[in-house]
């Protein structure tokens, strides 16, 4: 059971209070000048020798009795005591100390309730380290009269400079570290401990660690585990706690826990090494969230896939449904010239000429089919394209020469407004080329079926933020709404004599180059129809400008 350091205890005999070891010892009025004075000189100069081997030794040294009060002091303990010469007698528990010792009042009781003596580092206020003895003060016959305690430096150079050595070693650590004794008491810290949790050393040490730092070490468990490290022998590899830094913010850091077996007697430490593993922490997340996003983006493309196929299985019947009319005219006509021809041949009177004339009409419509078809593999099979870097206002530019006899058979003039400024992108030079001359030569048609008072065609090229846009906008029939909207599917058309594959082969290309193709919705004052396409610029290629009529 621990002594409580306030009590006073009881003791055999009332000392008178000594002088400090600095003053000098009475002499006695009274003594008389016989031999009795010469052995009175004997414990005279024994008290004398006494008095001035104290003085003369650098050990700080308090004798203390039974009451824990003040008999006696060397020099060497005011270093480590706010002593005056009129603090004989006084309690030393009255006195401020120089030192961290939390045990110290504690330690003194012990001995004097029978113990054997008590050694400890303890750490001035200076920052030297001195070995604290406490021993009892016995009398001749074994009786526990006092206590001695003594601040010993004897080895205090060498323990400083093996205590700064490794002080550098431990501070060059970059991890926090703090070492606390086996009540969980504050031992010491290193600088990235101090630097993390803004902790000095002297306001530290000898505290309980769960009073320190804000209260971030006062975790049960925590606690609990730090003690059978030493009861138990057992570590902490890892132990993470949430921890509220004023400068950084929160914080997640992770403990790792060892004994420090020092030997010679003295108790055992406790090893204590933070890890700030916050970024860690944060990347983790951000694998996690990544690994996430990669799973959905999977599935996503995964349903692409499906909805992909179901489109090309859904493709196909459209795209046999409107084979199967389109391919019906020609063959129902082949099949009926061809009885016809049968008939006539069965008549027995045969006219070349007539005859000629049926399998000539057979052959128009047999080519007929064929074209039906190869627009269709067209369609279906049109290859990858071959990108490269173009100017797509050269294209533009170019491709009304391709069509100028049409253009001057028909009648029809064509307007080109091109920006000044070239515009890159990447794409198969020819493919684009042909898109332009279909959407030409299907303004042209248009034109050509209405017979309007104005037979013009604009084509225009421009940027649209990281776009180029081509519109090609005539002065034709125009569209319907509902028209506009199916304008690009396959087998659609509202020609006489057109298949529907133009568009929707041109709306297959450009997809394959990343771009887009549609028709503006019509308005009740504008005539005709404007299709417009348009494909990714180059990067940094191609900015707005004004273009040239």
């Amino acid at each position: 059971m621990k002594a409580n350091p306030k009590a006073e205890l009881p003791y055999r005999r009332q000392v008178p209070p000594t002088t400090p070891v600095s003053s000098a010892p009475r002499r006695s009025q009274s003594a008389p000048k016989s031999p009795p004075e010469i052995r009175s000189v004997e414990p005279q100069a024994s008290a004398s020798d006494l008095n001035n081997l104290l003085v003369s030794t650098n050990i700080g040294m308090v004798l203390l009795d039974r009451r824990t009060c003040i008999r006696r002091f060397t020099p060497a303990a005011t270093s480590l005591f706010s002593f005056l010469h009129a603090d004989i007698g006084r309690p030393i528990r009255d006195l401020s100390q120089k030192f961290t010792d939390p045990s110290f009042l504690s330690d003194v009781l012990l001995v004097l309730e029978g113990g054997e003596g008590t050694k400890k580092e303890v750490l001035s206020n200076e920052g030297r380290w001195y070995v604290r003895q406490t021993l009892p003060y016995r009398l001749t016959d074994g009786t526990i009269e006092g206590v001695v305690i003594t601040f010993s430096d004897v080895a205090a150079d060498a323990l400083q400079e093996a205590r700064l050595y490794a002080l550098s070693i431990v501070n060059s650590v970059r991890d926090p570290l703090i070492v606390v004794d086996g009540d969980l008491r504050v031992h010491s810290i290193n600088q990235p401990f101090s630097d993390l949790f803004h902790a000095t050393a002297d306001k530290v040490t000898g505290k309980a660690l769960r009073e320190i730092c804000g209260g971030v070490w006062n975790v049960k468990e925590l606690l609990q585990l730090l003690r059978g490290v030493l009861e138990n022998g057992n570590s902490i590899d890892v132990f993470e706690i949430p921890y509220e830094s004023a400068t950084l913010g929160s914080r997640a850091l992770l403990v790792n826990a060892r004994a420090l077996h020092r030997g010679d007697g003295r108790p055992d430490l406790i090893l204590m090494a933070v890890d700030d593993v916050t970024e860690q922490r944060r990347i983790e997340a951000l694998l996690q969230e990544n690994e996430k996003r990669r799973h959905h983006d999977e599935r996503v493309r995964q349903r692409q896939i499906d909805l992909s196929n179901s489109l090309r299985v859904s493709t196909v019947g459209e795209l046999a449904t409107g084979l199967a009319h389109e391919l019906n005219q020609p063959l129902s006509s082949i099949s009926n010239v061809v009885e016809a021809c049968a008939r006539y041949v069965r008549a027995g009177t045969i006219d070349p000429v007539k005859l000629l004339e049926l399998l000539s009409s057979i052959a128009s419509e047999s080519m007929r089919a064929a074209g039906i078809v190869a627009h269709l593999r067209s369609f279906v099979n049109k290859g990858e394209p071959k990108l490269e870097e173009i100017d797509l206002v050269e294209i533009v530019r170019h491709v009304p020469h391709l069509l100028l006899l049409e253009l001057q058979r028909s009648q029809v003039s064509i307007r080109t407004k091109l920006p000044d400024q070239p515009l890159m992108v990447h794409a198969d030079s020819i493919q684009i080329e042909q898109i332009i001359v279909n959407l030409i030569q299907n303004a042209i048609d248009s034109i050509r079926e209405e017979e309007p008072s104005e037979r013009v065609i604009e084509l225009s090229a421009r940027a649209i933020r990281n776009t180029a846009e081509v519109s090609v906008r005539d002065t034709g029939t125009g569209v319907s709404p509902a028209v506009a909207e199916r304008m690009f599917d396959p087998f659609f058309t509202t020609k006489k004599q057109g298949l529907g594959m133009g568009l929707a082969l041109s709306r297959s290309v450009l997809e394959s180059h990343r771009g887009r193709a549609w028709t503006d919705s019509p308005t009740d004052d504008a005539k005709g129809a404007t299709v417009r396409f348009s494909l990714p610029l180059k990067s940094g290629k191609g900015r707005r400008s004004r273009g040239k009529a």
